[in-house]
């Protein structure tokens, strides 16, 4: 092992640490982590793991999605390249209010791009993802309305979502550039999907793969805590969490995310206790997952090398995971779980 490679390793290792203890240490963050996992001989771990596992899923499928739409503007970055960089927007997205990981995430990806203009190539990717996104968030709500999780009124909203969407497409793509390079540049990443559908498909099978894996977690979540009709539950719960996490006012989303979960399960007759205890236990996994991908990420790119990223992004994945598990640990000890 080379001397700056360990000395990259070492300070991303304490780096993980020191986020972890920070989040914690924020004014009530370690209480509602704790309560999360609060009455631990009640809750089924076997599930808090599988749905730690999805949550990691939906990460790297994110991740898959940004790597087509950057590939399409002539990146050619690995599966675990991109893995690295979109790990930093969510780490940066833990401890910082206002979706400024979304800031992080582009500026990382610019720098896969032979472009002296890749800030606005990757900005323009960036809006792709989201437009796809929220394709996908319909065909959520869809779903969840023909189980009965959502009622009617939520086609409305969706129908609403998918007409204003489509007059920004139509604006886009009757939009001309005129003298502004930039703005064209910009417009980068939807010109090469359009051109390329076999690509466009690839990205959005990326983000329903990532959607999936969220609602798998949050069902696992319910099962955890024995919510009545996990399934329905969980599903409600990411089309809250989809529209919720559009405006993030707090870092992780700490509160509003807890409110939207306790609002959406007591709507439908879960006590207030059971619904404030699921969404502290579904945030605290998220985060935590979160905190793991993104130090990772900061470790294996520290070498700023592809045979580092392949060498050093599994390895980080397990040391921050063994962090994150201690830190669990800790804070079952220090909230006196019973």
């Amino acid at each position: 092992m080379t001397r700056p490679a360990l000395r990259s390793a070492l300070v991303g290792i304490v780096g993980t640490a020191l986020a972890i203890a920070t989040l914690a240490s924020l004014p009530d963050v370690g209480g509602r982590l704790a309560q999360g996992f609060a009455g631990l001989e009640r809750v089924r771990l076997a599930w808090i793991g599988i749905a730690a596992v999805m949550f990691f899923a939906m990460l790297v499928a994110m991740a898959c999605a940004w790597r087509v739409a950057v590939s399409a503007c002539g990146s050619t970055l690995t599966r675990r390249e991109a893995c690295a960089r979109y790990g930093i927007g969510s780490l940066v997205n833990t401890f910082a209010p206002f979706r400024l990981g979304d800031a992080a995430r582009v500026a990382a990806f610019a720098r896969a791009l032979d472009d002296e203009d890749g800030v606005w190539v990757a900005g323009g990717a960036l809006g792709a993802i989201e437009a796809a996104r929220v394709v996908s968030v319909v065909l959520l709500i869809v779903i969840a309305w023909s189980i009965g999780a959502v009622p009617l009124a939520w086609l409305g909203l969706a129908s609403l979502i998918l007409a204003a969407l489509a007059g920004v497409v139509r604006f886009v793509a009757v939009r001309r550039p005129g003298g502004n390079p930039r703005v064209a540049r910009l417009l980068t990443a939807v010109r090469e999907l359009a051109k390329a559908p076999r690509d466009a498909v690839r990205l959005f099978a990326a983000l329903e793969i990532a959607s999936a894996s969220r609602v798998l977690a949050a069902v696992s979540v319910c099962l955890a805590l024995k919510v009545a009709s996990p399934v329905v539950a969980g599903l409600l719960l990411v089309v809250a969490l989809e529209l919720s996490g559009q405006l993030q006012l707090t870092p992780a989303n700490i509160g509003i995310t807890n409110g939207t979960v306790a609002i959406a399960l007591t709507a439908r007759g879960i006590g207030l206790d059971q619904a404030l205890t699921v969404g502290f236990a579904l945030q605290a996994v998220e985060t935590l997952v979160g905190i793991v991908f993104g130090s990772a990420g900061v470790i294996a790119l520290a070498a700023d090398s592809r045979a580092a990223v392949r060498r050093w992004f599994p390895i980080a994945v397990g040391v921050a995971g063994c962090v994150a598990f201690v830190t669990v640990a800790s804070l079952g000890v220090l909230g006196d779980f019973s």
